[in-house]
């Protein structure tokens, strides 16, 4: 991935979507219940994160994609619909993050924007500022990702339990987050190559790297956040509540 010099403030196009996949279970967490409706502050997870580009000046729509039976519980966490003007109807989601947003993006098809974000319901805490850097660096590139660096020592996996792989070297190693940024037909086109082609990526991002010409080099970044939680246990709603309680904390990190 190259990087972007610049970190001016984004000129936005005319139209600039989110997509949210928000379509997943609570099982990994032990509940029944989606873990993007569970309370973080005593307010919907949920909430939260439609809460981030709702109040963003450079987003024109957010598409939430959940799944069909989770359709009302949305209706009662955001029952005061005025408010969230930028909120577009309820999309169904697929059995997989991939099919989630390949059916945003088509739902998105009527709203035509130039770019697209897509960034994880389970993200409730990124800034403002986070979202800024990507749409900066969408002036200059047609893919963007938000890194941060690891501080911790990387290792393979051994062999067998008891045996401690190799060492890599964790200045060539990022952890990825979203938002990721897009220009509209770079990503349109990628999820629709991959299904033709039966390629599953972990991440939009990889389907960009993976189906154009330039490889790894067809997606720039930006720094990311340590506050830009994924929530994926029970142990990080704890943490997502702490992080809420304290505004200037993780907002960068070099």
């Amino acid at each position: 991935m190259s990087h972007p010099s610049t970190q001016r403030q984004p000129k936005p196009p005319a139209s600039v979507a989110v997509l949210i996949p928000a379509a997943g279970s609570g099982k990994r967490m032990g509940d029944a219940l989606n873990k993007v409706l569970l309370p973080v502050g005593g307010v919907p997870l949920i909430r939260h994160t439609v809460e981030r580009f709702q109040a963003h000046s450079g987003i024109s729509s957010v598409g939430l994609i959940a799944r069909p039976s989770d359709f009302a519980r949305l209706d009662d966490v955001f029952w005061d619909r005025a408010r969230w003007s930028k909120l577009l109807p309820w999309i169904a989601g697929g059995p997989e993050r991939q099919d989630s947003v390949r059916l945003g993006l088509e739902a998105l098809a009527d709203v035509s924007p130039r770019w697209v974000l897509v960034h994880d319901g389970a993200r409730p805490l990124c800034s403002a500022a986070l979202i800024s850097r990507v749409l900066a660096a969408l002036e200059r590139h047609s893919a963007v990702v938000p890194a941060v660096p690891i501080h911790e020592t990387v290792r393979q996996r051994g062999h067998t339990q008891e045996t401690a792989g190799e060492v890599i070297d964790r200045a060539t190693l990022f952890l990825t987050q979203t938002p990721q940024g897009f220009h509209w037909h770079v990503l349109n086109e990628s999820h629709a190559q991959a299904r033709a082609k039966d390629i599953r990526g972990t991440d939009d991002a990889q389907l960009v790297a993976l189906l154009s010409e330039s490889g790894p080099q067809a997606v720039a970044w930006v720094l990311g956040e340590r506050r830009n939680l994924k929530i994926t246990s029970q142990a990080d709603l704890l943490l997502a509540e702490w992080i809420l309680g304290q505004p200037d904390w993780g907002l960068e990190d070099s």
